[in-house]
């Protein structure tokens, strides 16, 4: 059994709603799950952080978004892997580092926008599926609310108070892959 559950991320946005979303229902851990944002750090500083918590015994895992990368979801871990698999010049193919890639399809914002109902309070209407839902698109749909809340995070905070996990699990394949591999 894992000692605990280890996560990299690029942005605040995805710690949010890791920190709000997942973490109340991974509870069968020794230790709690941690996050470390990864965008500003050195891809050595990363590759370091990432391999001291599997070597301590952490479930660890990469989150990134798909953002702009070549449309298929294996292109996109492989720039991550890159970044990942080559530590102090040793490839470390043991570990088996694209099974603890996972790429947010095609941004975090597809899965917060999954998990509200249709009759939300932000007046925001839904759809069956956020698979292809962009941070310009959500900003097309919400651009009024992130002003009137305070900002971005704190508009995905709100969103977080009324979330629906069951439902964002149907309407995200990336979501529900990710859920799958946490057995959530």
């Amino acid at each position: 059994m894992a000692l605990g559950f280890f996560f990299m991320v690029e942005g605040a946005e995805d710690a949010l709603f890791l920190e709000k979303v997942l973490f109340p229902r991974l509870t069968e851990m020794p230790l709690p799950p941690e996050i470390i944002r990864f965008a500003q750090r050195r891809p050595q500083h990363r590759a370091e952080i990432f391999y001291k918590h599997i070597s301590q015994g952490y479930e660890a895992y990469i989150l990134a978004d798909l953002n702009s990368a070549p449309c298929v979801t294996e292109a996109k871990q492989r720039v991550i892997k890159e970044q990942f698999n080559n530590f102090k010049g040793l490839r470390v193919r043991h570990l088996q580092i694209e099974r603890r890639i996972i790429i947010v399809c095609p941004e975090i914002e597809a899965w917060y926008l999954a998990g509200l109902r249709n009759d939300n309070p932000f007046g925001i209407q839904t759809s069956q599926t956020t698979d292809s839902l962009t941070k310009e698109k959500t900003d097309e749909l919400v651009g009024n609310l992130i002003g009137s809340l305070g900002g971005r995070l704190l508009f995905m905070r709100a969103v977080l108070n009324d979330y629906d996990w069951e439902l964002a699990k149907t309407r995200n394949q990336s979501l529900r892959y990710f859920a799958g591999r946490l057995g959530l």
